[in-house]
């Protein structure tokens, strides 16, 4: 299994990245801010940012809510997950984070 994956991983790397475009789900739904923790604390500079949005809008993380695309049930294991962009507002104005996904793990 594991030369398998190894092999899936030699392959996609020696192939050109094909875009995976989320806004084409079809699906939409609301998380909290807080569900965006660990992507928020990959960028020291989007970390500043929304603390001073949330600091501005008086409002703890708790209190936002943002929207992601959801996976459908077709898609077996990720089902209800939500992917980039997100879009959260802070009393009138709005921030989208974009971001970029990566499989690390061989299925």
């Amino acid at each position: 299994m594991t030369r398998i994956c190894l092999l899936a991983v030699a392959l996609l790397a020696a192939t050109p990245a094909l875009a995976f475009d989320a806004n084409k789900l079809g699906q939409g739904g609301p998380l909290p801010l807080t569900d965006l923790d660990g992507l928020i604390a990959q960028s020291a500079a989007l970390k500043q940012e929304i603390a001073a949005a949330l600091t501005a809008a008086k409002k703890t993380a708790d209190d936002v809510i943002c929207s992601g695309n959801r996976f459908p049930s077709q898609w077996v294991n990720l089902g209800g997950m939500r992917a980039a962009p997100y879009t959260c507002e802070f009393s009138g104005k709005w921030l989208i984070i974009e971001a970029t996904t990566q499989s690390r793990a061989c299925l």
